[in-house]
């Protein structure tokens, strides 16, 4: 078995000294953070993670570090079940009118011609609020689930279902669509 070769003409033999080859070239760096974000978050990599200075450990530790991750949004009734809410890879907290108000929405799926995202929402003030927020508009929605939506010159508003639209302090609501591009 030969396991020797050569990335832009500097010579490897066997694993540990193509890792070396790789680790050495800030194109591979980064390549493997977008590649790594792209995959983990559903979404595009940022852009400032090209360059010199990315680190192969930093992305890694972005992900445990995001809300959605660290916390259970799902209800008491509902037993074990993943995390849900705010995932890795939303855009961060964007307020919807009160700065107590979190919206967010994330890609989870992305292949190109379509998509699927969900949604949260979370009262963080004192008050009951009914909730809505805006997301840039990408495409035709197709699918829609546990919200309703208008559209709003360049941006869809999203409003909470019957069930849902208001929300107790504290409380947090979910929702989710697909759509075409």
């Amino acid at each position: 078995m030969d396991d020797s070769g050569a990335v832009d003409e500097v010579d490897f033999v066997g694993p540990f000294e193509l890792s070396d080859v790789l680790l050495d070239d800030e194109r591979f760096r980064s390549c493997f953070v977008q590649t790594w974000r792209r995959h983990v978050r559903g979404s595009y990599a940022c852009g400032d993670d090209l360059g010199a200075d990315v680190g192969l450990v930093s992305p890694l530790v972005d992900v445990p570090a995001t809300y959605g991750y660290r916390h259970r949004a799902a209800g008491a009734e509902e037993g074990d079940t993943p995390a849900q809410g705010e995932r890795p890879g939303t855009v961060p907290d964007v307020p919807t009118g009160s700065v107590d108000v979190r919206f967010n929405v994330v890609v989870n799926n992305d292949w190109g011609t379509g998509y699927c995202a969900d949604g949260s929402v979370t009262n963080g003030s004192d008050t009951t609020v009914t909730w809505s927020g805006r997301w840039p508009q990408d495409g035709t929605i197709n699918n829609i689930w546990n919200a309703s939506y208008t559209e709003q010159g360049a941006e869809w508003e999203f409003r909470g279902a019957d069930f849902n639209a208001e929300l107790e302090p504290g409380g947090t609501a979910s929702f989710g669509f697909c759509a075409d591009r």
